[in-house]
C-alpha cells in the first residue's frame, strides 16, 4: 500500500470521524408525542410527560460520550494507518470504541433514578429476582457468544500465519481480539449488576417502564458487542489473504447468519417473561392494575 493511499485513508477517516462526532452532539430534542409513540410501539410502555426533561438530559450526556468514543476510535485507526502499513479495514476495526463502556457505566450510575416520581415511595415489589434471561433472550445471548467465538477463531487463524504477517499486524490482531474478549466480560458483568439494581416503582406502569428501559439497555450492549466482534473478524479475514478463501468465506457466512438471526429477536421478550398476563398490545397507564394472576407484585 503506497504512502499516499495510506495517508489519504487516514485523513478521510479523521474527517468522517469528526463529522460523525459533530452530528452526535447536535441537539435533536425529540417531541414527547414521538417518544410516547416510540415506546408504545416498540416496548408497549407508557412514558409520562414528567420524565421527558431527565430523558433529554441523559440523552445529551450519552451523545457527548458517544462522540468521545467515536473520536478515540477514529484517531486510533488513523494513527495506525499513518504509522504502519496495515490494511485500512484492519486498522479501523482494530481500535475498539470506548462508547459501549462509557455509556454502560453512566447508565449504572443512573440506575434506579431514571424515572423518579417526587415525593413518592416504592409501592410495587417483585415475587422473585430478575435475571439476564428476563431481559435478553437465550437466543440473543447465544448469538453474542457465537460472534465472540468467531473473533477468537479469526485471531487464532491469523496468528497461526504470524511468520508471514508484519510484527505490527500480529500485535494489532492479538490486541483487537483481546479487546473484544474484554468487552464480552464487561457486558456479562454489566448485565449481572444491572439486573441486581432495585427498581423503585409507585405502580405497575412505572415498574413496566423501568423494565422496558433496562431491556433496551441490555439488548443494546449485546448488539454493539456482536457488531464490533463480527466487523473485526471480517476485517481480519479480508485484510490477511494468507487465511485462505475457505476460512474467509466461513467467517463471512457466520457473520451473515448471526446478523440475520438477530433480526428474528423479539423486542418485547421481557414482557413475556415478567408480564405474562398482559394482553397483546395492552399499555399499562399510571394507576392501572395488571390483569389477574400478576396483581400488585407484577
Amino acid at each position: 500500500m503506497s504512502d499516499l493511499y495510506r495517508h489519504l485513508c487516514a485523513a478521510t477517516l479523521l474527517v468522517l470521524g469528526v463529522c460523525g462526532a459533530t452530528w452526535q452532539v447536535v441537539e435533536k430534542p425529540p417531541s414527547l408525542e414521538r417518544l410516547q409513540r416510540g415506546w408504545a410501539s416498540v416496548y408497549g410502555a407508557y412514558l409520562d410527560p414528567s420524565f421527558l426533561g431527565s430523558m433529554r438530559a441523559r440523552s445529551r450526556r450519552n451523545r457527548w460520550g458517544s462522540a468521545l468514543g467515536t473520536l478515540v476510535t477514529v484517531s486510533g485507526g488513523a494513527a495506525l494507518l499513518w504509522l504502519t502499513d496495515l490494511p485500512p479495514t484492519l486498522a479501523v476495526t482494530a481500535v475498539p470504541s470506548v462508547s459501549l463502556v462509557l455509556g454502560s457505566l453512566r447508565r449504572l450510575t443512573d440506575t434506579g433514578r431514571e424515572f423518579v416520581v417526587p415525593g413518592s415511595s416504592s409501592a410495587v415489589a417483585r415475587p422473585r429476582r430478575v435475571v439476564l434471561s428476563d431481559y435478553v433472550s437465550p437466543l440473543a445471548q447465544l448469538l453474542t457468544w457465537v460472534s465472540v467465538s468467531v473473533v477468537i477463531l479469526a485471531a487464532l487463524a491469523a496468528l497461526n500465519v504470524h511468520d508471514r504477517l508484519g510484527g505490527t499486524a500480529t500485535v494489532v490482531v492479538a490486541a483487537g481480539a483481546t479487546a473484544i474478549l474484554a468487552e464480552a466480560v464487561f457486558v456479562a458483568w454489566f448485565g449481572k449488576v444491572l439486573c441486581e439494581r432495585p427498581t423503585p416503582a409507585v405502580d405497575a406502569s412505572h415498574l413496566y417502564l423501568q423494565d422496558a428501559w433496562r431491556a433496551c439497555a441490555l439488548n443494546g450492549v449485546h448488539f454493539q458487542l456482536r457488531l464490533s466482534a463480527l466487523l473485526f473478524a471480517q476485517a481480519v479475514s479480508m485484510a490477511i489473504s494468507d487465511l485462505g478463501s475457505r476460512l474467509g468465506t466461513g467467517l463471512l457466512a457466520s457473520a451473515l447468519v448471526v446478523l440475520l438471526a438477530a433480526l428474528l429477536l423479539r423486542t418485547q421478550h421481557f414482557r413475556t417473561r415478567l408480564w405474562p398476563t398482559l394482553l397483546p398490545g395492552q399499555i399499562l397507564l399510571p394507576g392501572q392494575p395488571v390483569p389477574p394472576r400478576v396483581g400488585a407484585n407484577a
